[in-house]
């Protein structure tokens, strides 16, 4: 099961609009990077949101999970699989997913120091 955290072309925004990340204003994939980053709640919604909308899940074998994939009830399965997650391990995965590293990529070829502005964000940074 794909959420939009699989997504390495383009964000849905929380009002279902999608826009490109290359097409983000640079302090906008900034503010979402940061979200990622101090808010993994907010990723978590993301994903069970992503989990509880996707059509495909009725049908599948597959649950979301970080990882891997099992063969249950895929949508209990799955809203389980994020939601036993501790903050911690949404930040890595947000961080990491193919949607967390390409807007980090987009924002490395703008010239943002990324380390230094993940090391920011990490340690509670506000908005830009």
């Amino acid at each position: 099961m794909k959420t939009r955290f699989d997504e390495t072309k383009r964000w849905v925004t929380s009002t279902g609009d999608v826009i490109e990340i290359v097409n983000m204003e640079t302090t906008h994939l900034m503010n979402t990077i940061r979200m990622f980053a101090q808010k993994p709640y907010i990723s978590m919604g993301i994903i069970v949101k992503d989990i509880e909308r996707n059509a495909v899940c009725y049908n599948a074998n597959n649950a979301w999970t970080p990882f891997s994939r099992e063969v249950v009830d895929v949508k209990k399965k799955s809203i389980n699989n994020i939601t036993s997650m501790n903050e911690e391990e949404i930040i890595k995965y947000s961080l990491n997913s193919p949607l967390g590293k390409a807007m980090l990529d987009e924002l490395q070829s703008r010239g943002v120091n990324i380390q230094n502005f993940i090391e920011m964000v990490s340690n509670g940074c506000e908005s830009f």
